[in-house]
């Protein structure tokens, strides 16, 4: 069996689920949403339990999945209005989840850096009220139960696909490949500020922006190809031979049936993962400096922003200059970004 029947397959579990009178054909593009739906569906827990329903769902790790089928919407809300608060329920649940996962993190690192208990309190409460709007969400728009595992917002999003559908394969691919080029171009131009955590200029952000490619390239399920060959920026044809080139981060899905697939540049690829790498390692540092920051102030232990900096950093087992070192690694990254014309590039190649 090729991975072409295990779409077909995950697809049909899907109308199975959702759209169990529906007979027609659908096509490659609302495949691939279904193949994504079912997916999600399958990371879902049941909320009519007594369970800790926000860790249950954290612990399948269906966060990942949730991005990819954002990612795919994301792809589609311009060209198809409807998908729009699809996209919108989708991109919520992603959100929660994120959220969830941060101060979840953040409580396990006040604990083990010794943190006051006061300010793990502070922690645990703000953890408490990301798990109650995460909960709210899970039980309503995602909720399943015993009698009734199919979700409601996941139901919607088939059946306004089967009523207004997507393009054929031809018109399909000019439609993502066009998408993908104009958020490329948006990225481009941003100006990032790294001496910014979070905001829509920081690390964060992007980190975001250069995830979106990858997470785009994996939700469109086979669509691209890696061409080895081919090097935009020859000093990354060395990454061909790196370890970067077997992270499970690196590689993208492979479809039999796919006819005209885009040829993405392995090496420029390899570059951005590489680069999504080294910004996360240092968002997490930057967000566990911020943690205890916002932990010190909340549970008013220590006065003023740069005490509460430097106090962060001692626990943390930090220099004192420890944030300026993550602002410092990050501009190297960003500098190389933009002097590869990274984002710029991509939006050639998928053209």
């Amino acid at each position: 069996m090729t991975r072409s029947d295990d779409r077909r397959r995950a697809a049909a579990r899907a109308l199975s689920m959702y759209a169990p009178d529906h007979r027609e054909k659908v096509r490659r593009a609302e495949r691939r949403v279904l193949r994504w739906v079912t997916t999600v569906h399958d990371g879902l827990v049941r909320t009519d339990t007594d369970h800790d329903v926000v860790g249950e769902t954290l612990s399948t790790g269906v966060r990942s999945d949730v991005f990819y089928l954002e990612g795919l919407l994301k792809l589609y809300r311009r060209e198809h209005p409807w998908v729009e608060p699809h996209f919108a329920a989708v991109k919520r649940l992603e959100d929660g989840l994120g959220g969830c996962e941060m101060w979840r993190g953040l409580v396990q690192t006040g604990r083990k850096v010794g943190l006051d208990g006061a300010g793990v309190r502070w922690l645990e409460e703000q953890r408490e009220a990301a798990d109650a709007q995460m909960r709210e969400i899970l039980c309503s728009d995602f909720a399943r139960s015993r009698d009734h595992l199919a979700t409601p917002a996941l139901g919607r999003l088939v059946h306004d696909l089967l009523d207004h559908g997507l393009e054929g394969r031809k018109k399909d691919r000019k439609t993502v490949t066009k998408e993908i080029a104009r958020r490329m171009k948006k990225a481009r131009d941003i100006e990032y500020d790294m001496h910014q955590l979070q905001g829509d200029v920081g690390i964060h952000e992007l980190r975001r922006q250069l995830r979106w490619l990858p997470i785009s390239v994996v939700a469109l399920d086979g669509l691209f190809v890696f061409d080895p060959d081919r090097h935009p920026v020859k000093s990354f044809r060395g990454l061909l031979d790196a370890p970067v080139a077997t992270s499970p981060y690196a590689q993208i899905p492979v479809d039999e049936d796919e006819r005209d697939p885009v040829r993405l540049p392995q090496s420029l690829y390899l570059a951005n993962t590489e680069f999504i790498d080294r910004l996360g390692r240092l968002k997490d540092t930057g967000e566990d400096i911020e943690g205890m920051e916002f932990a010190l102030a909340g549970a008013e232990l220590v006065p003023g922003h740069d005490e509460q900096r430097q106090v962060a950093l001692q626990l943390l087992g930090l220099p004192p200059d420890g944030f300026e070192q993550v602002v410092a690694e990050a501009q190297e990254v960003a500098t190389e970004v933009i002097d590869h014309d990274l984002f710029g590039r991509f939006a050639k190649v998928v053209a």
